[in-house]
């Protein structure tokens, strides 16, 4: 919806020379509505797939390093979401003039979608302000990377990391807001955000409308239960509903489309049938090679990924992992 709601605006605005495009592996299903609404309003869409080889010939070549080097501000991992297919773009002279590239990161986190459930019910019904309650939340979704044997910090050292990095001056605000404000801080102006570098890596300019201050600024002041599930945002976008691109086209997205989709489903019905749901998310895991998140898996080997997908929660443990064996070996070569 933020994509969408972006071209809207500045399809309203009468903007000219607008241009769109999608990347992923082939008919990923937010490519394939990317199209539908560029076509609808009548801009000019590309795509780029995931050229396996090429991309992760890349990947293990002085360009990455290259890009490591010029993204790395000592808080994470560099964010490799877009750069490979930018490359890509600029080989095929995509853009004839200075590009600015306009994404629409992170609205869904402004407009409230990352409020954790446990959290809003306890403020909700005013159960309880406990600290500790914030703090499980942030462990669980940002702390788990690694599912088993890679983690070895304990527990107790985890929340002593969380409690600390807390703003201090909103411990008696609402559960949510305190969570919010740390993802904020710690995830999405520390991680998201450098999605940005990948521009800049090729000279581009950028704007993030959705991280405009003074839209930032109105999300915290609307009533947690406004912004729950993001309940204020999409009641906004459906009335507005431009030139009906939010009623009109109205396709789910899923994880595989076609046959593959029919096929996923059918074998998540009869696993159903003879296992736990849990057992049964640990082997659909492995489906995720193929699925819409498989461009950022791809860059490694498929046994590879057989080997380490049970052991972490998606695609960034596999980069952060590599991403640190590379500057340990990169330490001993210099030590040497």
């Amino acid at each position: 919806m933020d994509s969408r709601l972006i071209i809207s605006k500045i399809h309203e605005k009468k903007y000219k020379n607008i241009r769109a495009f999608s990347y992923g592996l082939k008919n990923n299903a937010d490519a394939l509505i990317a199209k539908k609404v560029a076509d609808h309003l009548g801009v000019k869409w590309d795509y780029i797939w995931f050229e396996k080889n090429k991309f992760r010939k890349l990947y293990f070549s002085n360009f990455k390093k290259d890009y490591d080097n010029f993204s790395d501000h000592f808080s994470s991992i560099p964010n490799y979401g877009e750069v490979f297919f930018l490359n890509c773009l600029k080989e095929k002279k995509y853009f004839t003039k200075n590009p600015i590239i306009v994404n629409g990161q992170s609205g869904d986190f402004n407009t409230g979608l990352h409020i954790p459930k446990n959290l809003y019910d306890l403020d909700k019904n005013n159960i309880t302000n406990d600290i500790v309650n914030a703090v499980e939340a942030i462990k669980k979704k940002h702390f788990c990377l690694w599912l088993e044997g890679e983690l070895k910090l304990k527990n107790y050292e985890i929340n002593e990391i969380i409690e600390n990095s807390l703003d201090k001056a909103l411990l008696n605000y609402p559960l949510s807001d305190i969570y919010e404000n740390w993802e904020y801080r710690e995830r999405q102006c520390k991680y998201v955000v450098n999605g940005q570098k990948a521009y800049e890596f090729f000279n581009f300019d950028w704007f993030l409308p959705l991280w405009d201050s003074e839209f930032v600024k109105f999300w915290t002041t609307i009533p947690l239960e406004l912004r729950f599930k993001q309940s204020l945002y999409i009641k906004y976008l459906f009335s507005w509903n431009y030139k009906d691109i939010f009623e009109g086209i109205n396709d789910k997205v899923t994880a595989f489309t076609g046959i593959e989709d029919f096929g996923m489903r059918t074998l998540s019905f009869f696993l159903n049938l003879i296992l736990s749901s849990q057992k049964k998310q640990q082997i659909l895991r492995f489906s995720d090679y193929f699925s819409r998140y498989g461009a950022q898996y791809q860059f490694f080997s498929f046994y590879k990924f057989l080997q380490k997908r049970r052991k972490v929660k998606n695609a960034v443990g596999f980069h952060v992992r590599q991403w640190l064996d590379e500057k340990e070996l990169s330490d001993r070569v210099y030590l040497n």
